[in-house]
């Protein structure tokens, strides 16, 4: 496989690998109440 869909080889974007390492941390980290955040406003319409 050589590109995805898009056209564009998301490992070769700059900067990705800390942007999905903020994002994970974001997610985790309970202060920042991320998690809730996406449940809230993502997947709690589908799944009500």
């Amino acid at each position: 496989m050589q590109n995805s869909d898009f056209g564009v080889n998301i490992g070769k974007l700059p900067m990705y690998g800390e942007m999905k390492l903020a994002l994970i941390i974001y997610l985790w980290y309970p202060e920042t109440k991320g998690i809730g955040y996406v449940y809230n406003a993502m997947l709690r319409p589908f799944v009500a």
